[in-house]
C-alpha cells in the first residue's frame, strides 16, 4: 500500500506499527467529545485519507462521522457488552469486529459482507515471558477485578475455587504478575474472547480459560496451545487445574506452544498488518461515495434515535445537548 495519511480516534491500538510501515499516523486527543471532520483536519494538518475508531467503550463522540469524506473504520471490540455498536457502525465504511460470533449483528442493515471482517484481539508488544519456570512461586493464578457487584459470575467462580485449588487473586500490571505463576486462570464474564488470552500466552504462561467461540478454538489448540473449560462445570474445573499442575512437562510445553503461536499470529504488528491489508481489499473510492450519498439517510435510520437515547440518559447537561444536536441533524425540513 502506498503511503497513507491516517487519523485514530479512541484506541489507537496500531499506530505506531502503521508508522513503522510508512504511513502518517496522526492520533486525536482522548478526552475530547464533540469531534468533528474540522478537528480531525486540524490535528492532521490536512485531510486524512482513512480515519479510524478504535473502541474506547464510551458513547459516541464523533460529530457527523457519516458525513467525513475519507474512508472511515470502526474496530468493535467491546461488542459483548454496548448492544448499540452494530447501529453505530452503519455510518462507517469498513467494520472490523474482534468478537465473531457478534459479525452477524452488523449485517443485514447497510454494510454488506464484503464491509465487516473478524479481526480478533491480539498480544501487546510489552507481552513478554520474563521469567523462567524454576522461579515461578505461584501455582495458580487470577488477574483483575473480583467485585460481586460489577462481576458477579466471576465472583462466584473464584470463591467456589478458593478451598479447592492453590490460587492466588491479584491486581496490578499482569506481566510480573504472570511471571510467578505455573498457570494463569481466565474468566469470561460475558462469554467473550478477551484480551486475557492474548496477554497470558503472550506473556508465556499456561492458560486455562474457558471454552467460549469467538473463534477461540480455531485461533489457538485446546490441550497444545491452552486449556480451556466449561464455565458451567466447575468441578471439571478444578480438576482440570489440578491435573495440569500435576504434570509440569505438559504445562511447560503447552505454555511455550501458546507463546510461539502469538509470536507467530496473534502480535500486535501482525494485526496491525490485517487491519492494513482489509482497507487494501476495498474499493474505497465507491464505499465513500455510497456513504456520503446516503448521509442523511443514515443519520435518520441508524444514529438519530441512538443520539436522542443518549440525550436523554446522560446525566451530564453539556453532554445532553452535544447528543440533542447530533441528532437533531436534518430535522428542520
Amino acid at each position: 500500500m502506498n503511503q497513507k495519511c491516517i487519523a485514530w480516534a479512541g484506541n489507537a491500538y496500531f499506530a505506531a506499527h502503521m508508522r513503522s510501515a510508512g504511513h502518517r499516523v496522526y492520533v486525536m486527543p482522548r478526552d475530547v467529545s464533540n469531534f468533528s471532520w474540522e478537528d480531525v483536519v486540524a490535528k492532521c494538518g490536512t485531510p486524512p485519507d482513512i480515519f479510524i475508531y478504535g473502541d474506547m467503550s464510551v458513547p459516541p463522540f464523533l460529530k457527523r462521522i457519516e458525513s467525513f469524506p475519507c474512508l472511515t473504520v470502526f474496530y468493535a471490540i467491546d461488542t459483548h457488552i454496548h448492544s448499540w455498536y452494530p447501529r453505530y457502525a452503519q455510518a462507517f465504511d469498513l467494520c472490523c469486529v474482534a468478537m465473531r460470533d457478534h459479525m452477524a449483528a452488523f449485517l443485514g442493515h447497510r454494510l454488506r459482507p464484503g464491509q465487516v471482517f473478524w479481526l480478533p484481539l491480539f498480544s501487546k508488544d510489552h507481552d513478554r515471558r520474563i521469567r523462567q519456570d524454576a522461579t515461578k512461586s505461584v501455582d495458580v493464578i487470577f488477574v483483575g477485578k473480583n467485585d460481586p457487584h460489577i462481576t458477579p459470575g466471576r465472583f462466584r467462580l473464584l470463591e467456589y475455587l478458593k478451598p479447592r485449588v492453590p490460587l492466588v487473586l491479584r491486581q496490578g500490571r499482569y506481566p510480573e504478575l504472570y511471571g510467578q505463576a505455573r498457570v494463569v486462570l481466565n474468566i469470561s464474564e460475558h462469554g467473550d474472547l478477551n484480551f486475557r488470552v492474548f496477554e497470558a500466552l503472550g506473556c508465556g504462561a499456561c492458560l486455562i480459560t474457558p471454552r467460549v467461540g469467538h473463534g477461540l478454538l480455531e485461533l489457538f489448540r485446546d490441550g497444545v496451545d491452552l486449556y480451556t473449560y466449561a464455565m458451567e462445570d466447575r468441578e471439571d474445573l478444578v480438576r482440570l487445574i489440578l491435573d495440569v499442575l500435576a504434570n509440569d512437562e505438559k504445562r511447560r510445553k503447552v505454555a511455550d506452544n501458546g507463546l510461539a503461536l502469538v509470536n507467530e499470529r496473534h502480535r500486535a504488528g501482525i494485526r496491525s498488518a490485517e487491519l492494513m491489508d482489509v482497507i487494501e481489499s476495498v474499493d474505497a473510492g465507491r464505499l465513500v461515495a455510497d456513504r456520503l450519498e446516503k448521509a442523511e439517510e443514515i443519520h435518520q435510520e441508524y444514529l438519530r434515535l441512538l443520539y436522542l437515547h443518549f440525550a436523554e440518559t446522560e446525566s451530564s447537561p453539556v453532554r445532553a445537548g452535544m447528543y440533542l444536536e447530533f441528532a437533531g441533524r436534518g430535522l428542520a425540513r
